[in-house]
Protein backbone atom coordinates (compact mmCIF):
# COMPACT_ATOMS: atom_id res chain seq x y z
CA UNK A 1 0.00 0.00 0.00
CA UNK A 2 2.92 2.27 0.93
CA UNK A 3 3.90 2.00 -2.60
CA UNK A 4 1.15 2.69 -4.07
CA UNK A 5 0.69 5.45 -2.44
CA UNK A 6 3.88 6.97 -3.08
CA UNK A 7 3.91 5.99 -6.62
CA UNK A 8 0.22 7.67 -7.58
CA UNK A 9 1.30 10.94 -5.39
CA UNK A 10 4.25 11.29 -7.50
CA UNK A 11 2.17 10.47 -10.84
CA UNK A 12 -0.18 13.36 -9.90
CA UNK A 13 2.84 15.66 -9.30
CA UNK A 14 4.39 15.16 -12.56
CA UNK A 15 1.17 15.83 -14.37
CA UNK A 16 0.80 18.73 -12.46
CA UNK A 17 4.76 19.98 -13.26
CA UNK A 18 4.26 19.92 -16.73
CA UNK A 19 1.10 22.58 -17.26
CA UNK A 20 1.41 24.53 -14.17
CA UNK A 21 4.86 25.86 -12.04
CA UNK A 22 4.34 28.44 -8.73
CA UNK A 23 6.47 29.50 -5.83
CA UNK A 24 6.97 27.29 -2.89
CA UNK A 25 8.47 27.11 0.67
CA UNK A 26 9.25 24.46 2.98
CA UNK A 27 6.79 22.63 5.08
CA UNK A 28 4.02 25.50 6.51
CA UNK A 29 4.24 24.99 10.86
CA UNK A 30 0.58 24.33 10.91
CA UNK A 31 -0.71 21.75 7.93
CA UNK A 32 -3.45 23.37 5.69
CA UNK A 33 -3.28 26.27 3.19
CA UNK A 34 -0.49 27.72 1.40
CA UNK A 35 2.79 28.58 2.65
CA UNK A 36 3.35 32.46 1.44
CA UNK A 37 6.75 32.63 2.81
CA UNK A 38 9.41 30.93 0.98
CA UNK A 39 12.21 30.05 3.90
CA UNK A 40 14.84 28.43 2.05
CA UNK A 41 16.36 31.63 0.49
CA UNK A 42 18.05 30.13 -2.71
CA UNK A 43 17.85 26.87 -4.64
CA UNK A 44 19.59 25.96 -7.65
CA UNK A 45 16.99 24.00 -9.28
CA UNK A 46 15.59 25.54 -12.46
CA UNK A 47 11.97 24.90 -11.11
CA UNK A 48 9.99 23.09 -8.45
CA UNK A 49 6.54 22.55 -7.49
CA UNK A 50 4.19 22.44 -4.32
CA UNK A 51 1.09 20.74 -4.31
CA UNK A 52 -1.67 20.05 -1.14
CA UNK A 53 -4.81 19.21 -0.78
CA UNK A 54 -6.81 19.65 2.89
CA UNK A 55 -9.74 18.32 4.13
CA UNK A 56 -11.34 19.84 7.68
CA UNK A 57 -14.47 19.77 9.89
CA UNK A 58 -15.40 21.76 12.57
CA UNK A 59 -18.57 20.41 14.72
CA UNK A 60 -21.57 23.06 14.91
CA UNK A 61 -20.92 26.07 16.96
CA UNK A 62 -23.69 28.26 18.53
CA UNK A 63 -24.72 31.27 16.21
CA UNK A 64 -26.82 34.26 16.88
CA UNK A 65 -27.88 37.46 13.95
CA UNK A 66 -30.68 39.73 14.80
CA UNK A 67 -32.77 37.43 17.08
CA UNK A 68 -32.04 34.42 15.36
CA UNK A 69 -30.31 31.53 16.48
CA UNK A 70 -28.89 27.90 15.64
CA UNK A 71 -26.15 25.57 15.36
CA UNK A 72 -23.59 25.88 12.49
CA UNK A 73 -21.15 23.25 11.03
CA UNK A 74 -18.74 23.95 8.67
CA UNK A 75 -16.78 21.74 6.58
CA UNK A 76 -14.04 22.92 3.91
CA UNK A 77 -11.87 21.41 0.97
CA UNK A 78 -8.89 23.54 -0.35
CA UNK A 79 -6.25 22.83 -2.52
CA UNK A 80 -3.02 24.65 -3.21
CA UNK A 81 -0.29 24.25 -6.50
CA UNK A 82 2.53 26.80 -6.22
CA UNK A 83 5.71 26.52 -8.00
CA UNK A 84 8.68 28.63 -8.92
CA UNK A 85 10.52 29.06 -12.71
CA UNK A 86 14.40 30.23 -12.11
CA UNK A 87 15.00 32.38 -15.33
CA UNK A 88 18.70 32.07 -13.80
CA UNK A 89 20.69 32.29 -10.57
CA UNK A 90 18.99 35.94 -9.25
CA UNK A 91 15.10 35.94 -11.02
CA UNK A 92 12.50 33.42 -10.92
CA UNK A 93 8.90 33.97 -11.36
CA UNK A 94 6.24 32.55 -8.65
CA UNK A 95 2.53 31.26 -9.89
CA UNK A 96 0.44 29.86 -7.71
CA UNK A 97 -3.58 28.47 -8.52
CA UNK A 98 -5.64 28.12 -4.98
CA UNK A 99 -9.31 26.53 -4.57
CA UNK A 100 -10.82 27.18 -1.67
CA UNK A 101 -14.18 25.35 -0.82
CA UNK A 102 -16.50 25.81 2.11
CA UNK A 103 -19.60 23.72 3.40
CA UNK A 104 -21.41 25.43 6.07
CA UNK A 105 -24.89 24.13 7.78
CA UNK A 106 -27.51 26.78 7.40
CA UNK A 107 -29.98 28.40 10.02
CA UNK A 108 -33.00 29.48 9.30
CA UNK A 109 -33.48 33.21 9.33
CA UNK A 110 -29.50 33.90 9.34
CA UNK A 111 -27.60 34.66 5.93
CA UNK A 112 -25.09 31.96 6.04
CA UNK A 113 -24.48 30.05 2.53
CA UNK A 114 -24.78 26.10 2.48
CA UNK A 115 -21.82 26.62 0.05
CA UNK A 116 -18.29 28.85 -0.88
CA UNK A 117 -16.55 28.07 -3.82
CA UNK A 118 -13.53 30.11 -4.88
CA UNK A 119 -10.40 30.12 -6.98
CA UNK A 120 -7.16 32.77 -6.62
CA UNK A 121 -4.61 32.74 -9.46
CA UNK A 122 -1.07 34.60 -8.89
CA UNK A 123 1.69 35.42 -11.37
CA UNK A 124 4.83 37.59 -10.48
CA UNK A 125 9.00 38.07 -10.26
CA UNK A 126 11.16 37.51 -7.95
CA UNK A 127 14.66 38.49 -7.04
CA UNK A 128 17.42 36.98 -5.11
CA UNK A 129 19.58 39.38 -4.35
CA UNK A 130 22.11 37.69 -2.29
CA UNK A 131 22.65 34.74 -0.30
CA UNK A 132 20.63 37.23 2.72
CA UNK A 133 17.94 38.96 0.76
CA UNK A 134 14.98 37.44 -1.50
CA UNK A 135 11.95 39.76 -2.96
CA UNK A 136 8.94 38.96 -4.70
CA UNK A 137 5.74 40.18 -5.70
CA UNK A 138 2.61 38.55 -7.36
CA UNK A 139 -0.99 39.69 -8.41
CA UNK A 140 -3.63 37.86 -10.34
CA UNK A 141 -7.86 37.51 -10.56
CA UNK A 142 -9.94 36.40 -7.87
CA UNK A 143 -12.79 34.27 -8.88
CA UNK A 144 -15.48 34.69 -5.86
CA UNK A 145 -18.01 32.15 -6.20
CA UNK A 146 -17.63 29.72 -9.55
CA UNK A 147 -21.57 29.26 -10.40
CA UNK A 148 -23.71 31.84 -12.15
CA UNK A 149 -20.15 33.65 -12.21
CA UNK A 150 -20.20 37.31 -14.54
CA UNK A 151 -17.93 40.16 -14.00
CA UNK A 152 -18.98 41.26 -10.68
CA UNK A 153 -17.91 37.96 -9.41
CA UNK A 154 -14.31 38.66 -10.36
CA UNK A 155 -12.25 40.72 -8.06
CA UNK A 156 -7.94 40.93 -8.32
CA UNK A 157 -5.13 40.49 -5.54
CA UNK A 158 -1.93 41.32 -5.20
CA UNK A 159 1.33 40.73 -2.59
CA UNK A 160 4.82 42.11 -2.24
CA UNK A 161 7.46 39.94 -0.03
CA UNK A 162 10.63 40.23 1.29
CA UNK A 163 13.01 37.50 3.40
CA UNK A 164 16.33 38.09 5.03
CA UNK A 165 18.61 35.47 6.13
CA UNK A 166 19.41 37.52 9.53
CA UNK A 167 21.47 34.47 10.54
CA UNK A 168 22.06 30.73 9.43
CA UNK A 169 19.41 29.87 11.94
CA UNK A 170 17.24 33.04 11.84
CA UNK A 171 15.21 34.10 8.73
CA UNK A 172 12.74 37.03 8.85
CA UNK A 173 10.03 38.19 6.62
CA UNK A 174 8.19 41.23 5.77
CA UNK A 175 5.43 42.78 3.42
CA UNK A 176 1.80 43.11 2.57
CA UNK A 177 -1.07 41.52 0.96
CA UNK A 178 -3.58 43.87 -0.82
CA UNK A 179 -7.29 42.87 -1.85
CA UNK A 180 -9.95 45.91 -2.30
CA UNK A 181 -12.62 43.31 -1.83
CA UNK A 182 -11.71 41.83 1.34
CA UNK A 183 -12.98 43.62 5.11
CA UNK A 184 -9.30 44.12 5.44
CA UNK A 185 -7.83 45.77 2.08
CA UNK A 186 -4.14 45.91 2.85
CA UNK A 187 -2.78 43.37 4.96
CA UNK A 188 0.91 43.77 6.25
CA UNK A 189 2.89 40.71 7.18
CA UNK A 190 5.75 40.15 9.47
CA UNK A 191 7.28 37.51 10.98
CA UNK A 192 10.08 35.20 11.35
CA UNK A 193 11.58 31.20 11.23
CA UNK A 194 13.67 30.20 14.20
CA UNK A 195 15.85 27.17 14.15
CA UNK A 196 16.04 26.57 17.63
CA UNK A 197 17.44 23.57 17.78
CA UNK A 198 18.36 21.26 14.24
CA UNK A 199 15.01 19.21 15.09
CA UNK A 200 13.31 22.04 16.76
CA UNK A 201 11.69 25.42 14.91
CA UNK A 202 9.96 28.31 15.73
CA UNK A 203 7.48 29.86 13.04
CA UNK A 204 5.99 33.16 13.89
CA UNK A 205 4.50 34.39 11.05
CA UNK A 206 0.31 35.63 9.63
CA UNK A 207 -2.17 33.60 9.41
CA UNK A 208 0.24 30.84 10.56
CA UNK A 209 2.80 30.14 13.50
CA UNK A 210 3.45 27.74 15.51
CA UNK A 211 6.23 25.27 17.17
CA UNK A 212 7.23 22.43 15.09
CA UNK A 213 9.67 19.25 16.34
CA UNK A 214 11.12 16.89 13.72
CA UNK A 215 10.89 13.54 15.99
CA UNK A 216 12.76 11.58 13.26
CA UNK A 217 13.67 11.43 9.67
CA UNK A 218 10.00 10.63 8.47
CA UNK A 219 7.80 11.89 11.19
CA UNK A 220 6.97 15.84 12.51
CA UNK A 221 5.20 17.03 15.63
CA UNK A 222 3.71 20.45 15.26
CA UNK A 223 1.60 22.66 17.48
CA UNK A 224 0.33 26.30 16.64
CA UNK A 225 -2.03 28.41 14.99
CA UNK A 226 -3.53 28.80 11.53
CA UNK A 227 -5.89 30.34 9.66
CA UNK A 228 -8.28 30.09 6.22
CA UNK A 229 -10.02 32.88 4.53
CA UNK A 230 -11.51 34.12 1.71
CA UNK A 231 -13.40 36.22 -0.28
CA UNK A 232 -17.00 35.06 -1.53
CA UNK A 233 -20.33 36.45 -3.30
CA UNK A 234 -23.40 35.23 -2.22
CA UNK A 235 -26.18 33.06 -4.26
CA UNK A 236 -28.53 36.22 -5.90
CA UNK A 237 -31.62 34.80 -4.07
CA UNK A 238 -29.59 33.96 -0.35
CA UNK A 239 -31.10 37.69 0.75
CA UNK A 240 -34.95 36.64 -0.23
CA UNK A 241 -34.78 33.24 1.65
CA UNK A 242 -34.58 34.73 4.46
CA UNK A 243 -36.48 37.63 3.63
CA UNK A 244 -33.41 40.80 3.49
CA UNK A 245 -32.96 41.24 -0.07
CA UNK A 246 -29.86 43.46 0.90
CA UNK A 247 -27.97 39.57 0.99
CA UNK A 248 -28.51 39.01 -2.73
CA UNK A 249 -25.53 38.63 -4.42
CA UNK A 250 -24.07 39.65 -1.16
CA UNK A 251 -19.79 40.06 -1.03
CA UNK A 252 -18.66 38.69 2.01
CA UNK A 253 -14.96 37.59 3.71
CA UNK A 254 -15.66 33.82 5.29
CA UNK A 255 -12.86 32.97 7.98
CA UNK A 256 -11.64 30.79 10.22
CA UNK A 257 -8.69 30.20 12.79
CA UNK A 258 -7.69 26.84 14.46
CA UNK A 259 -5.62 26.25 17.31
CA UNK A 260 -4.54 23.01 17.30
CA UNK A 261 -1.53 19.75 17.62
CA UNK A 262 -0.80 17.33 15.17
CA UNK A 263 1.51 14.93 12.99
CA UNK A 264 2.67 14.87 9.70
CA UNK A 265 4.34 11.31 8.37
CA UNK A 266 6.70 11.21 5.34
CA UNK A 267 5.44 8.23 3.33
CA UNK A 268 8.26 8.70 1.01
CA UNK A 269 10.83 11.53 -0.80
CA UNK A 270 8.48 14.43 -2.00
CA UNK A 271 5.13 12.62 -0.41
CA UNK A 272 3.58 13.17 3.28
CA UNK A 273 0.55 13.25 4.98
CA UNK A 274 -0.43 14.77 8.36
CA UNK A 275 -3.42 15.23 10.82
CA UNK A 276 -4.50 17.94 13.26
CA UNK A 277 -7.24 18.44 15.76
CA UNK A 278 -7.95 21.27 18.45
CA UNK A 279 -10.69 24.13 18.58
CA UNK A 280 -11.81 26.42 15.73
CA UNK A 281 -11.99 30.07 16.90
CA UNK A 282 -13.04 33.65 15.78
CA UNK A 283 -15.04 32.17 12.86
CA UNK A 284 -16.95 34.37 10.96
CA UNK A 285 -18.55 36.15 7.87
CA UNK A 286 -18.30 39.78 7.17
CA UNK A 287 -20.36 41.36 4.74
CA UNK A 288 -18.37 44.17 4.32
CA UNK A 289 -20.43 46.63 2.01
CA UNK A 290 -23.45 46.06 4.32
CA UNK A 291 -21.43 46.30 7.56
CA UNK A 292 -22.87 43.04 8.94
CA UNK A 293 -21.08 40.05 10.34
CA UNK A 294 -21.90 36.82 11.80
CA UNK A 295 -19.83 35.51 14.78
CA UNK A 296 -20.11 31.39 15.22
CA UNK A 297 -19.14 30.16 19.04
CA UNK A 298 -15.45 28.07 19.17
CA UNK A 299 -16.03 24.53 18.73
CA UNK A 300 -13.45 21.69 17.82
CA UNK A 301 -12.47 20.67 14.27
CA UNK A 302 -9.88 18.23 12.68
CA UNK A 303 -7.99 18.09 9.52
CA UNK A 304 -6.28 16.18 7.51
CA UNK A 305 -3.49 17.24 4.61
CA UNK A 306 -2.09 15.56 2.12
CA UNK A 307 1.24 17.05 0.57
CA UNK A 308 3.42 16.44 -2.94
CA UNK A 309 6.63 18.17 -3.30
CA UNK A 310 8.89 18.14 -6.68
Amino acid sequence: MKKILCAAGLAVLSLLNQSVLAQTGQSPVVSGGENNIDWTGSNAAPWRVNFSSDYSAVAAGRVNFNGVSGNSSAQSADANLTAEVRLNDAWFVPISITSRNFFLGTVPGAPIPSAIDTIGLNLGAGWHINDQWTVAAGAGPRFFRLDAADSTDVGVGAAVRATYKWKPNLTVAMGFAVDPDRDVPVLPLAGARWQILPDLALSLMYPRSGLEYRASSKLRLFAGLDGNFTVFRAANDLGDRIGMSKYNNGLGTYRDFHAGVGAEYRICRGFSASVDGGYSFAREIDYQRIDQTLHFDSAPYIQAVLRMRF
